[in-house]
């Protein structure tokens, strides 16, 4: 029955968050002309993916904080591991955020000051200034792999390909990082295309027809999932 609850609940969330996508998107392209602009659908706005990220950072590290209490209060084997499993798990995702939001709005270790009321204070930047120096830092490290890897099949003595093939794993790490960090944030994925409204401070996802149309396709499967298991469920 839980198991069942759980499914309703979070096709309920995920019914909510797609319809208000399309909501959004009406919404934002009021008054747009249709033929010449992309479809849009929104993905988040800057704030909600700063709000957000703070929010499941703090959850995360709430959940392993309890995890690990229980974990050392229970006596019995088999509850024991699954307990340790889903702290694992669990701190394993805190990790995983902690180093996206280091990496997006601490990236490349930068360090500026501001002296305010006699306070200093470490400057991060706004959250646009941010992700605008994400994107900019993805896009150099991506260029940064292909001029190197154009330098080493151009090389021809074994040190200076040995020594370019390690920068270029390096340079290739450093670029999955931001990627994940900017996917994990924002939402970004390095092979979708984005419209940033500056106004709104939104990012929007550019789609196709297709695309629209598969998105409802699996709206109204959520809806369908989420009456059976409603009917199937005891009072």
């Amino acid at each position: 029955m839980f198991k069942k609850l759980f499914f309703i609940t979070t096709a309920a969330g995920l019914l909510a968050s797609h319809t208000g996508v399309f909501a959004q998107e009406a919404e934002d392209n009021n008054g747009a002309d249709e033929k010449d602009s992309p479809k849009l659908v929104k993905v988040t706005t800057l704030e909600e993916a700063f709000v957000r990220s703070l929010q499941t950072r703090q959850q995360l590290a709430n959940r392993a904080v309890a995890l690990a209490q229980a974990l050392r209060a229970e006596e019995d084997e088999g509850k024991k591991k699954e307990l340790r499993a889903d702290f694992d798990k669990t701190n394993q995702a805190l990790q995983s955020v902690k180093v996206a939001m280091e990496v997006i709005f601490g990236i490349g270790n930068r360090r500026e000051y501001e002296y305010v009321a006699d306070t200093i204070y470490l400057k991060v930047g706004t959250v646009e200034e941010t992700f605008a120096r994400a994107v900019r830092t993805r896009e150099a490290l991506k260029q940064a792999i292909v001029k190197k890897t154009e330098e080493k099949n151009a090389a021809e003595d074994a040190e200076t390909v040995q020594k370019l093939g390690d920068e270029i794993k390096a340079t290739t790490k450093r670029y999955q990082v931001v990627v994940a960090s900017l996917q994990l944030v924002f939402g970004v994925q390095p092979q979708r295309n984005y419209t940033y409204n500056p106004k709104n401070a939104t990012l929007y996802l550019n789609v196709t027809d297709e695309e629209v149309e598969q998105l409802k396709a699996k709206i109204a499967e959520l809806r369908k999932q989420q009456g059976e298991n409603a009917e199937e469920t005891p009072e």
